[in-house]
């Protein structure tokens, strides 16, 4: 209460289906039921997007997904920018899976990608199987191909992190299969960050 919490900077990791669940209950339409590549232009839309979202019909655990950005929010204003700098995603499976967090992020006001341009945290996508840390430098590369995301990544200095689940893609291939399905990854996602000047 006196100083503020100075001796660690917290990391927030929610799933990624808990986003959308709260998404689907905030935006029009069958917004769940549509596909992954579907799903990336609406949440798109919804950020260049001045309406803001209704967050009254919210069941319990979408409320619960979305007090943590307002409550990432609080503690940002009460103890500064180094309280909590990164919002992890597990289980990333798509680009859409980060952009889905940004949207709420946005509504909670800890960003904005038009006007005052601000990004209070950064998102950091976990890919956690061998499947997704296959296609990690297709994800990246889709999320730094979007203006909008790339504009975020540009206020966070240009960093992207990527969290590489071992533990996960072990349990999914065996202890060689894992090591190796990362160690590409990193080259991929090397590569796809030097394409974009990120790092």
């Amino acid at each position: 209460a006196a100083f503020g919490l100075t001796h660690a900077t917290l990391d927030i990791r929610e799933h990624s289906d808990a986003h959308h669940n709260a998404l689907k209950q905030m935006i029009a339409g069958d917004y769940i039921e549509l596909s992954h590549q579907d799903k990336f232009p609406i949440l798109v839309k919804q950020l260049a997007s001045s309406e803001k979202l209704d967050s009254s019909k919210l069941d319990a655990a979408g409320s619960k997904t979305l007090n943590t950005f307002v409550a990432i929010a609080d503690l940002i204003e009460r103890f500064g920018p180094e309280v909590i700098e990164t919002y992890i995603i597990s289980m990333t499976k798509g680009h859409e899976d980060v952009l889905a967090p940004v949207v709420l992020a946005q509504f909670a006001g800890l960003v904005s990608l038009s006007g005052e341009k601000f990004a209070k945290v950064g998102f950091a996508p976990l890919l956690e199987t061998v499947a997704e840390l296959r296609a990690a430098d297709t994800i990246l590369d889709a999320l730094l191909s979007n203006p909008q995301y790339r504009v975020l990544v540009r206020l966070r200095g240009d960093i992207q992190e990527v969290m590489l689940g071992y533990s996960d893609s072990n349990k999914d291939a065996g202890i060689a299969t894992s090591q190796w399905e990362i160690h590409k990854a990193q080259r991929k996602l090397r590569d796809i960050a030097m394409k974009h000047g990120v790092k």
